[in-house]
Parts: C-alpha cells; sequence; structure tokens
C-alpha cells in the first residue's frame, strides 16, 4: 500500500494538516500557543489559551486515514484531562500510555513545574520539578529519557535570576533530572530530533535579540559531547524527521523561509554516521517542494511559538 505522510501545523489558533502533495485540511480550534503530539492516529493538545485565557484542558480530536475527508467541529474535541497548572510556552511528549507535560510560563513567568497524565484515566501526577525555570525550550524523547535544551532557562539564586543554557533530560524509569552538559546556546524553541538511540540533532530556533539561530549541532548523550555540524541558509526552522535506514537521515520540515507569514516545506539535510564520533554531510541543499499558499496568519516574529511543527505522522 502506499505510504502517505502528513504534517501538523499549528498556525494561529488553527490545525492545519499538510501533504507533501501541498494539499491540506484546517481545523478551527479557537486554542491559541497550545501544544501538539500525534497519539494512536489523533491529535492531543495541552495548555494555550483560550478565549485569551491560560487553559489547563487536555484535549483530543480524531483524524480519519482518509484526510481529504478530515471535517472536524468543536463536538469532534474531547476533554480527557486537566493540567495541574495551566500554561503556555511549554512542551509535551507521550512515552507509552503518558503524556509528560514541562516547564512553560502563565503568562510571562517561567515555570519548573514537570507533570504526567495518564491517557486512559485523565489523571495527573506530579513529578519533580525541573532544576530551573524554563520556558520555550526544545525536548524529544530519547530511549527512555526526555531531553530538554534551550528556551529560557533561569536560577533563582539568592533572590537573584541567573540565566543558563543546560542539556538536562528526564529519566522515565526513575523520575529525576539529570544535567549532561551546557548546550551551545540559547535558542529559543530549537528542534530536537532523535537519531539512533544515541544522538540528538540540534536544528534552528531563535533568539531573544532578535537573532535568528541557524546552527546544526548533534549531541552524543552517551559522551555527553556537542559536535557542530554545519549551518543553515534558513531564517526558521522547524521540523518533522524520518528515516531511511540506518545510516542516512533525511528530515523534511516545514520553516519560514526569508518571510514569516509563508511556511512552506522543506527538505534540507541528509547526514551520514560514519562511525559513533565521526559525522560526515553528504548533501546539503535546500528546496522548496511545496507551498502552502493562502494562510494569512496574525503572527509575527516574537509570536513564532504559534506556528510550529509538531508530528509527522505516517499512515501504512
Amino acid at each position: 500500500m502506499e505510504q502517505k505522510s502528513f504534517v501538523y501545523v499549528l498556525i494561529g489558533d488553527t490545525v492545519v494538516l499538510v501533504n507533501k502533495q501541498g494539499k491540506r485540511q484546517k481545523v478551527k480550534t479557537g486554542i491559541f500557543r497550545c501544544e501538539l503530539s500525534v497519539y494512536n492516529g489523533k491529535i492531543l493538545y495541552s495548555g494555550g489559551l483560550k478565549n485569551s485565557v491560560l487553559s489547563a484542558d487536555i484535549g483530543i480530536f480524531d483524524a480519519k486515514e482518509n484526510w481529504e475527508d478530515w471535517v472536524l467541529y468543536d463536538e469532534a474535541v474531547s476533554i480527557i484531562g486537566k493540567l495541574s497548572n495551566p500554561r503556555i510556552n511549554h512542551t509535551q511528549t507521550i512515552y507509552k500510555d503518558f503524556l509528560y507535560v514541562i516547564g512553560g510560563s502563565a503568562p510571562k513567568n517561567p515555570m519548573d513545574a514537570c507533570e504526567k497524565i495518564d491517557l486512559n484515566t485523565g489523571k495527573s501526577f506530579i513529578l519533580p520539578n525541573i532544576p530551573f525555570y524554563c520556558m520555550l525550550h526544545g525536548a524529544t524523547l530519547l530511549n527512555n529519557r526526555i531531553y530538554l535544551l534551550g528556551g529560557t532557562q533561569i536560577e533563582i539564586n539568592r533572590a537573584r535570576e541567573i540565566e543558563k543554557k543546560h542539556l538536562v533530560y528526564l529519566d522515565l524509569d526513575r523520575e529525576t533530572w539529570v544535567q549532561t552538559c551546557d548546550s551551545p546556546s540559547k535558542a529559543l524553541r530549537p528542534c530536537l530530533i532523535p537519531i539512533k538511540n544515541q544522538f540528538i540533532l540540534i536544528m534552528g530556533g531563535w533568539a531573544k535579540e532578535s537573532q535568528i539561530i541557524n546552527k546544526v549541532h548533534v549531541v552524543d548523550t552517551l559522551n555527553s559531547s556537542i559536535i557542530p555540524i554545519t549551518d543553515l541558509n534558513i531564517c526558521e526552522v522547524f521540523y518533522s524527521y524520518s528515516c531511511q535506514n540506518n545510516l542516512i537521515q533525511t528530515i523534511d520540515y516545514v520553516g519560514t523561509v526569508h518571510n514569516f507569514h509563508k511556511p512552506s516545506i522543506e527538505k534540507l539535510l541528509t547526514f551520514e554516521i560514519i562511525s559513533k564520533k565521526v559525522w560526515k554531510r553528504r548533501r546539503c541543499c535546500v528546496f522548496t517542494f511545496s507551498k502552502l499558499k493562502g494562510f494569512k496568519s496574525k503572527s509575527n516574529f516574537f509570536s513564532l511559538p504559534e506556528t510550529i511543527v509538531r508530528e509527522l505522522i505516517r499512515f501504512l
């Protein structure tokens, strides 16, 4: 059967489902700046702003395999649970049947709160706090760990705020936080992509000073080291990804190329792992194979978290 690839994009309060031919389906949610994940073929969201008020809702709605007939209404959204703390600018990660919600802000003050929600019962469990306050960070699941990097990381020391730039992870078996190494940058919303159960590819993001982060790094989680790889010749990167085989990693992503109001789908880099310590860039080409026309997002540079790609979902 033909393999179909889809990308979910959140633009303002509209979830857009796009395939590689550029066809799309839009669903109004009425919720801004929430987090999206894919769970059992359904879209799961948490937090955000609803009617300009911080939300603690965890909602889920179905995405049918025949996405061209996918039409959702308000009554199709089911609230399956509540966060302990309403929040925005957080991350959410699904591991087994649990949703892990980490950090964020309410509304501008960063949080160190971390919790998990049983997706079968909706019950919430408080986990140990992050070692610092963080929001607008990146997160990814690698093996049984959730890695955090970037964003606004603040440690309160004697009533004084100290900015940090750590790579830390939450051990999901022990439910404890571990600090590994320093991050090469303080990028907001960096993309963290797990590769081969050992590496994390760090792509893009943006900085407080309106500076675009165009660096690509690789984290070796076994050796707690960060390796610079290349630069990007684009303004902004948010991602989805796929692994072609054991050696080649192809990254498809949705980003904004020199224009923050016109998202486009891009194919970016192919890396080959020569050994555990040596990465070679086989190909570096950027080309647009589908323009997503017709988006009239009110988002500007400082609200780019509203246009974040959350998942690449494949129907076989």
